[in-house]
């Protein structure tokens, strides 16, 4: 029989897997090959794929962070405000989590709006390109806050469940 702990983690590395990997197709992948099309292209694009993304990455998201503390509270070593803030595991979990939640918001504050003033049928080529350049800084920065999460994810495996 299948355990909850399984299910839970499952589910967190499947969404994780998936939010993290979009960011970084659409960072090295889409970006750069939207830059390269002309003007009214990009703007196209951006109306039919742009206006999607926040409306599949929020939940991806959102549900990985959920699946994060279900998944440290419920099924991991956080048992009690010792083990939160005693051990190396607990601290991992806390910088993990803040990190998480932060890139969670940078992308819904800063990027989702971004992307959704571009992708409106009566953006002007100009403000296209414009809107592109600040969007490829917005999600080079989004990546430093997964490289955060994901170190802590191995220290957090090396500091060990029992």
């Amino acid at each position: 029989m299948v355990s909850g702990e399984f299910v839970v983690q499952w589910l967190h590395i499947i969404v994780s897997i998936f939010w993290f990997g979009s960011v970084m197709f659409t960072d090295f992948v889409l970006m750069p090959g939207i830059g390269k099309m002309a003007t009214a292209s990009q703007l196209d694009f951006g109306v039919n794929v742009g206006s999607r993304i926040s409306k599949i990455m929020t939940p991806a998201a959102s549900l990985a962070i959920v699946l994060g503390i279900v998944r440290g509270l419920l099924f991991g070593d956080i048992k009690d405000v010792n083990a939160l803030f005693g051990t190396t595991y607990g601290l991992a979990w806390l910088v993990a989590l803040a990190a998480a939640v932060a890139t969670f918001a940078w992308g819904l504050f800063m990027i989702s709006p971004a992307v959704e003033k571009i992708s409106k049928p009566t953006t002007t080529p100009e403000a296209a390109a414009a809107g592109i350049a600040r969007i490829k800084t917005l999600v080079m920065i989004e990546l430093v806050g997964f490289l955060v999460i994901f170190t802590m994810m191995i220290v957090m495996h090396f500091a060990g469940e029992s």
